[in-house]
């Protein structure tokens, strides 16, 4: 058949079936719900079958089924800034997006991975859908089948593939909203990629794409409405004729979304886009699941959910990101070896490139049976930088990322790392960094389906900031890298290998037994930096050029660096800090042995003035600094904070921490992600800690109790644990006793003295307001018998009472009282490095 009147045909019969079973699916849906302000007047299902009817404004893809001569991959840039960074992303966006999968399918029966990409016209930048494959017997690949050219450079219309039970290779062209079509093709023979057949002309965006044996394909996807990003569902036993299209999710201004298939289950995992605002304020954490091939769906703990999802609170949520001011990029999803998803993300505090938005903090959320455990992992420097999770056979995880910056810093992608936890994701070691020394930054690298050891990765590269060429490659299980050929004189070729597995500092005794073999400009490359000639621990932070960032080592008189002792702690070792302390543990009438040993730093010093904001949302961060800097003291009360040695060393601590550990919103920083920066922070310099919440904010897995008990309190900082305390800005309706929150603060907790029936508070608040110098505050608890707690940030009302009031701190200009909203006790079980500053330090 002439291949415009197949096109015709097809157009024709997809707008009959679209108006059909849109019509049947949205307005037979059970429990729909358009309620919201920013919805549809109109009937939903009239709207949609409406723009079913209007033609594409942009021309037709060109259908192509030819082979090209090498590996080229598309560049694409989005959203143009007025700063150094140019884009909000760009880059080799060849395997973009994160919400388009899979791109590679490892295929037993021939023992190849079949991949596609995002490919570029030989002549212009121009995308161009690629089908190829990996031999992994002969360790070569064939010249790529360019499909068809989209006729745009818009990587959102990437494609992406699933192989049936036949053998037969689909490969759905995705579009970009309505202005352009979709497609969808299936090749002619099995497990060939030489020539494919149309099958149908369409509208999709965002193809996440299955094929389930004995079930047939299950197809997640995109379609618009007035812009707006509505989350779909649909299967097909055959890939021609399809079920009913099921919409999962229309809340406020839509959705991104990742999926994932189990042994027994079909799942999705989503953030919203709020009204106002859209997508770059994209937010929250949501999750569904189907045991019946998406015929019902349900929450992660069986709850029938009723569809679609309109409500912004609903039974989906995992986690209520927007209270915390904090954006949520979808990275991926996994099924752990029990059948329980796993989701990656990460969170930041704006949508622009650079550091203002940052850090970005990579998260895991696991669902162990009967709750969800969210964990903090590592950061990177740019909110596209993409990923993919993998779970081995002997439960470890891996995360292969480019978490590592780039050449383009602060730009889409980076260098690749490695990492590998073996508790769930509590902690993460780097294994292995894959790239070093790039040209361009490299980005978005893909788990193929059914993963293959040989074909373990795959990504693209390209510049963060400029129109460039775009590589593709590939890595294995080892972590050898392989770039595919960008130029073929014949027919096959074996990938060009470009980085050989080595073994790295962070890897244990095998790297440290290599570590003194090496010459000296390897040393580099291998996580070891020369400082006075002599090699330093690569959990050091290192900038550009080498500066050497000082965190978390003491340096004893040959200047040597070297682990804390008990003696370095205080003038008398441990003991100092026990206070007198019996052998049955008891507390002692007051404790004042901290009061001159921590610091009392204040957040808006002029020195911080780089700082995000100042440094005036930076109470947290502060109070834990002032931790960290009486943990590094030497001689236990020697100095009163106000040095410019220790204060450079507290300015470059809160940097290291912003930028590195804390998800920061604009308000400051939440309980729960202070804990996990800070607990992260021990971990990485050597500490070994336990950390504990009590109060009525969200403290995860990290919370013990509501009521805070005044022993407990006391208890939090003698010996060898240390309290933050969270003090709640209130005004108060006397007449209905009710409190009113808008805003906090974070102190350090010092001291305490038990007189008569009450306890008397030392801190130290890093407050502008507390006043110049290093000023020791006394607090008197007041407990609140009665009253209620205004809703506020996502709580609802509740009880004041069992709370206590602060009197003696010093109040926020507004506020009629402060009220202590909860207290995080941190135990150093195992002391890691002490802190110290170089001689010739830089200043801000």
């Amino acid at each position: 058949m002439d291949l415009a009147l197949l096109r015709a045909n097809l157009r024709r019969v997809e707008l009959h079936c679209c108006r059909v079973i849109l019509l049947l699916a949205l307005v037979l849906m059970p429990g729909i719900s358009w309620s919201h302000v920013d919805e549809v007047a109109a009937s939903p299902a009239k709207q949609l079958a409406d723009l079913q009817e209007q033609e594409p404004i942009l021309p037709d893809a060109v259908w192509l089924c030819t082979k090209e001569d090498g590996y080229r991959g598309i560049w694409y840039c989005n959203e143009k800034q007025d700063n150094d960074y140019v884009f909000k992303y760009a880059g080799g966006l060849g395997t973009y997006s994160a919400h388009h999968y899979p791109f590679a399918i490892y295929v037993p029966a021939v023992n190849k991975t079949f991949f596609c990409y995002g490919g570029a016209a030989k002549e212009k930048n121009e995308l161009v859908h690629m089908v190829s494959y990996f031999d992994h017997r002969t360790r070569q690949v064939p010249r790529p089948t360019a499909l068809l050219n989209k006729k745009t450079d818009d990587a959102h219309d990437n494609p992406v593939l699933a192989v049936d039970g036949q053998g037969h290779i689909w490969v759905f062209s995705s579009a970009h909203g309505r202005a352009r079509r979709a497609y969808v093709s299936v090749s002619k023979r099995p497990y060939d990629i030489d020539d494919f057949e149309l099958v149908e002309m369409t509208n999709f965006s965002y193809p996440q794409v299955y094929w389930l044996e004995n079930r047939g394909l299950a197809f997640f996807h995109t379609r618009y409405l007035r812009g707006h990003r509505c989350l779909f569902f649909t299967s097909s036993e055959d890939g021609r004729s399809w079920g009913d299209l099921t919409m999962l999710a229309y809340i406020r201004q839509g959705h991104y979304q990742v999926t994932a298939v189990g042994r027994q289950k079909i799942a999705t995992a989503f953030n919203y886009h709020p009204h106002p605002g859209g997508l770059n304020y994209r937010t929250n954490l949501y999750y569904m699941e189907s045991e019946d091939f998406g015929r019902t769906w349900r929450s992660v703990d069986g709850r029938p959910l009723c569809l679609p999802l309109t409500e912004i609170v609903n039974d989906a949520l995992v986690h209520d990101y927007e209270s915390e001011g904090l954006r949520v990029y979808l990275v991926d999803m996994v099924f752990d070896r029990e059948d329980r998803p796993i989701i990656v993300y990460i969170l930041s505090r704006g949508w622009q490139a650079g550091p203002e938005s940052g850090p970005r903090i990579w998260h895991s959320a696991r669902w162990d049976g009967s709750r969800w455990v969210i964990r903090p992992a590592m950061s990177s420097d740019n909110n596209y930088d993409n990923g993919s999770l993998y779970i081995e056979e002997d439960g470890s995880w891996i995360l292969i990322a480019p978490t590592e910056p780039g050449p383009q810093p602060f730009n889409t992608g980076g260098e690749v790392v490695m990492w590998r936890s073996t508790n769930q994701g509590v902690s993460w070691e780097k294994v292995c960094q894959l790239t070093r020394e790039s040209v361009y930054n490299h980005g978005y690298c893909r788990r193929p389906l059914g993963v293959h050891p040989q074909f373990y990765s795959f990504w693209a590269d390209g510049h963060g900031r400029q129109l460039s060429e775009s590589r593709l490659y590939f890595c294995d299980r080892d972590g050898n890298v392989y770039r595919l050929p960008p130029q073929m004189e014949a027919d096959f070729a074996a990938p060009e290998l470009i980085h050989r597995a080595a073994p790295c500092f962070a890897c244990g005794e095998k790297a440290s037994s290599e570590l003194g073999k090496l010459p000296e400009t390897d040393r580099t490359r291998y996580g070891v930096l020369p400082l006075g000639g002599k090699p330093v621990p690569s959990h050091q932070e290192v900038r550009e050029g080498g500066e050497f960032l000082p965190v978390l080592t003491r340096v004893d008189k040959a200047g040597e660096p070297g682990p804390l002792s008990a003696q370095s702690v205080g003038p008398e070792g441990l003991s100092v800090l026990r206070g007198g302390t019996s052998a049955d543990d008891s507390l002692p009438v007051e404790y004042l042995a901290k009061v001159e040993l921590v610091p009392d730093i204040c957040q808006t010093d002029p020195l911080f003035a780089d700082l995000p904001d100042g440094g005036r949302n930076l109470c947290g961060p502060a109070a834990f600094v002032n931790i960290l800097l009486a943990l590094s003291r030497n001689g236990g009360g020697q100095g009163d904070g106000s040095g410019a040695q220790e204060m450079a060393q507290a300015r470059e601590l809160l940097k290291l921490l912003v930028d590195r550990y804390l998800v920061m919103s604009p308000q400051g920083i939440a309980p729960l992600p202070a804990m996990e920066g800070f607990e992260r922070f021990l971990a990485d310099h050597g500490y070994q800690s336990r950390m504990e919440w009590r109060g009525w904010r969200r403290g995860g897995r990290f919370a013990t109790a509501r009521e805070i008990d005044p022993d407990w309190l006391c208890r939090s900082i003698v010996d060898r644990s240390w309290a933050i305390m969270n003090v709640g800005w209130y005004r108060v309706d006397e007449a209905s006793k009710q409190y009113q929150r808008f805003g906090g603060h974070w102190v350090t907790l010092v001291g305490y003295r038990k007189q008569a029936s009450e306890v008397l508070l030392f801190v130290h608040d890093p407050g502008r307001r507390s006043g110049p110098g290093k000023v020791t505050h006394q607090v008197h608890l007041r407990l609140i018998e009665d009253g209620y707690l205004a809703p506020w940030g996502g709580y609802g009302q509740q009880s004041a009472r069992g709370i206590y009031r602060l009197e003696g701190i010093v109040l926020h200009p507004q506020a009629h009282c402060a009220l202590l909203d909860g207290v995080i006790r941190i135990e150093i079980i195992k002391p890691g490095l002490a802190l110290a500053v170089p001689s010739q330090s830089k200043g801000p």
